[in-house]
């Protein structure tokens, strides 16, 4: 159900907010869409103050501008949102998809 319902939907809203997805090696597209697929689309803060959405927003400038290195700094930023004593798997979420974006670096350098 996930293949065939889910992942078309949330590939198409990461596309939505992210257009260069495609480009993008299958690990960083991977990284990404796990980001959309677990945060959802939205860019607006949900309280101006926690600031809650601004890796997001600065990724999808990144990646208009072809900065595609410096998308991991924020997607290991985004682990900062969540208390670890409390949601110690959804810090280590953000750390995970960090570590894929770096491998799909890895990958791009043995071509």
């Amino acid at each position: 159900m996930f293949l065939r319902s889910a992942l078309p939907s949330t590939l198409e809203q990461t596309r939505s907010i992210y257009p260069q997805v495609n480009d993008l090696e299958p690990a960083r597209r991977t990284a990404l869409v796990s980001v959309i697929y677990n945060r959802g689309t939205r860019l607006q803060d949900s309280d101006p103050a926690r600031r809650d959405r601004r890796e997001m927003r600065t990724i999808r400038g990144l990646l208009a501008t072809a900065r595609f290195d410096e998308v991991v700094k924020q997607l290991d930023a985004m682990s900062q949102l969540w208390d670890p004593a409390k949601l110690p798997g959804l810090v280590q979420r953000r750390h995970d998809e960090a570590r894929l974006w770096r491998s799909g670096f890895a990958a791009q350098q043995l071509d």
